[in-house]
């Protein structure tokens, strides 16, 4: 009996030491030097922290100068977070920790000037996140981490010179940021790390002078971003790198001459990204590069006088191309064997950009291409082999730009904006373009022809401003404009010469503020026309009694607005002007006899017709003004009546013959 009460008592001492080994399954928050010393009283024999411990607090901080209290420790399941305890000046009291399940925060610890006393942990379930800490030198204590779970991120330690405690670190869960440490010389702690899930993000470390230290990296999961690193010359140090699963960032490196000395790796799944590079002159090192995929842009890079180093960039998804303030840039060359960019392109503001070689195997933009602000550009040469864009094309404040030779196959463009470019003279290097869905030219000083001569629709088409613009040749093949044709501002415009083979125009006309337009004679022949027509104030144009406009004036129910007003007399009112132009009959040189009589002019179902009576039988034609045959009757002397409520609506000619004799004459059917 007394045996048994031995053993009881010996399992229930047991099973008190066990059970006191954990403790705070929800965390603990120290706050004061005092709570660290009675840490072991508080929670006897705890030896693991089921949750997290914090030590800190918001404010002037904590008063907290060792955590000799914490002794007995020998893992955390959450996070160890120090934090605004700027009198802590050794960690040592954490001499026993092997692991930490979550995250070890190091945040505002002035007093620490190494991690000295943490050389028995070995586990870190998350990262390690070390926040300006401006006495912290080096990480003596973390040797024997081999791996992290999540981000090694060392921000603002101004006194960090090196990583050598890191040697044993051979993988990083998350991201990998090395920022703003001032006094941080080499990366040859690192030499050990071959792979990071996340990005690897280093920038504003004004002492680094070489990536050497990473020469075992291979693989890095996400975005990689060199930022203001004012003394790095290349990417030398990243020789062993093969795969970056996201972005490429390289920004604001005052030194940076060449990106040599980074791995093959063949693809850039995300953005890509150089800017800010004083330096740099090229993009040599990409070589083994054959995809992009995303935003790509490339600005603020004072010498860069092309892109080799791209020459390999053959397949992607470029989201947009953005090229600009570029002082140095003349062309794209290292961008050679790119087929199609699926997204937008964007160049502008690049001093001495001349012309686009460099881009001669692009066929595609997948979404608007604009061109502006690019002083020396003088024409779109090197892009020889693009047929479609997608997008709008915009060309603007090009102030040397003389013309668009460069794209002969060009055929498509959603629209087609060109305006305040002070050189431009044509745009025949655009002879290809047939169809697009709005056209718009103005502000060209220079502008005098137009030269889209295999362009047979658009829906509207405006042309507006253009000082030295003499007509619109160049527009010969346009038979359809969907949705209103306007000519307006433009000072030096004298006929509408170009526009002989429209047949459908649709959303109206506006002629107006053109000083010399004296000739409107290529709309002389039948157009459907529809919509509101404008013809005002061109002092010059004294007859606007053309075929297009008295078909659209005459028929009865209007298609629009007619409006004609401020133009030479002759063409300043529809009825004072336009409609008895458009009902005089037609001269022709052989007549030798007159209808003496059509009434009712306009007909509706019965028009009557006099003849003089010394005539004799003869053959009545009704002709359209298009000149097709639509009716044949015979006629007496006198009066003859016929019905004509089988004819559409519109202005038609009469044509009587005596023999070898011809009588004329016009009316309309309402």
């Amino acid at each position: 009996m007394k045996k048994c009460l031995t053993l009881l008592l010996l399992s229930v001492g047991l099973f008190s030491m066990k059970a006191q080994t954990t403790c705070l399954p929800e965390g603990i928050t120290l706050t004061a030097q005092q709570q660290v010393d009675d840490f072991l009283n508080n929670y006897s024999g705890c030896t693991h922290v089921l949750g997290g411990l914090t030590i800190g607090k918001s404010g002037s901080g904590t008063d907290v100068s060792n955590l000799a209290g914490l002794a007995g420790l020998t893992a955390i399941d959450g996070n160890l977070d120090l934090w605004n305890n700027p009198f802590l000046n050794s960690v040592a009291g954490l001499s026993n920790l092997t692991d930490i399940g979550g995250d070890f925060y190091l945040t505002n610890c002035h007093g620490l000037s190494s991690l000295s006393g943490l050389e028995s942990l070995t586990t870190i379930g998350g990262g390690i996140i070390c926040f300006n800490n401006s006495s912290l030198e080096q990480l003596t204590g973390l040797s024997n981490i081999t791996q992290l779970g999540g981000n090694l991120d060392l921000y603002g330690n101004n006194s960090l010179t090196n990583l050598d405690a890191l040697n044993a670190l051979t993988h990083i869960g998350g991201d990998c940021l090395l920022t703003y440490n001032e006094s941080l010389e080499n990366l040859s702690g690192l030499q050990a790390l071959t792979s990071i899930s996340g990005l690897l993000g280093i920038a504003g470390n004004p002492l680094l002078p070489t990536l050497n230290g990473l020469d075992q990296l291979s693989v890095i999961g996400t975005d990689l971003v060199i930022s203001e690193q004012p003394l790095l010359a290349n990417l030398a140090g990243l020789g062993s790198l093969s795969s970056v699963g996201g972005g490429l960032g390289i920004s604001l490196n005052d030194a940076l001459v060449n990106l040599e000395g980074v791995g093959a790796f063949p693809a850039i799944n995300g953005f890509f990204s150089v800017n800010g590079n004083p330096f740099l002159t090229d993009l040599t090192g990409l070589e083994a590069l054959t995809s992009i995929s995303g935003l790509v842009e490339i600005y603020d890079n004072t010498v860069l006088k092309n892109l080799n180093g791209l020459q390999g960039v053959s397949v992607g998804s470029i989201a947009t191309l953005q090229v600009y303030n570029n002082d140095l840039l003349e062309d794209f060359t290292g961008l050679d064997a790119l087929p199609a960019i699926p997204g937008g392109v964007y160049i502008w503001e690049n001093p001495s950009l001349k012309n686009f070689t460099g881009l001669g195997s692009l066929t595609y933009m997948g979404d608007e291409f604009a061109v502006w602000g690019n002083p020396t550009l003088k024409d779109f040469s090197g892009l020889e082999a693009l047929d479609t864009i997608i997008g709008d094309f915009v060309v603007f404040m090009n102030p040397a730009l003389e013309n668009f030779n460069g794209l002969p196959l060009l055929k498509h463009a959603r629209e087609v904006n060109v305006w305040d470019n002070l050189s431009l003279v044509n745009l025949a290097g655009m002879s290809g373009l047939n169809t697009t869905e709005r056209i718009d030219i103005y502000d060209n000083p220079s502008l005098i022809y137009l030269g889209l001569t295999s362009l047979d629709s658009v829906l509207s088409l405006n042309i507006h401003a253009n000082s030295s613009l003499p007509n619109l040749s160049g527009l010969g093949s346009v038979n359809f404009i969907g949705n209103g044709l306007a000519v307006y501002d433009n000072p030096s415009l004298e006929t509408l010469e170009g526009l002989g083979s429209l047949e459908h125009l649709s959303g109206g006309l506006l002629l107006d503020s053109n000083p010399l337009l004296s000739d409107i004679s290529s709309l002389n022949h039948s157009i459907y026309l529809n919509g509101d027509v404008t013809i005002t104030n061109n002092p010059k144009l004294s007859w606007c009694a053309v075929q297009a406009i008295c078909e659209y004036v005459l028929p009865g129910p209007s298609p629009g607005t007619p409006t004609f007003f401020n133009n030479m007399d002759g063409c300043n009112g529809m009825w004072e002007d336009i409609i008895p132009a458009c009902l005089v009959p037609v001269e022709e040189e052989n007549l030798e006899k007159e209808i003496l009589a059509i009434f009712p002019n306009p007909a509706h179902n019965e028009l009557n017709l006099v003849l003089p009576e010394n005539t004799r039988e003869g053959i009545l034609t009704i002709f359209d003004l298009a000149g097709r045959q639509l009716k044949t009757m015979y006629t007496i002397p006198g009066t003859n009546t016929f019905d004509v409520s089988d004819l559409p609506k519109g202005i038609f000619l009469i044509e009587v013959r005596f023999g070898d004799q011809v009588v004329m004459g016009k009316f309309v059917r309402q």
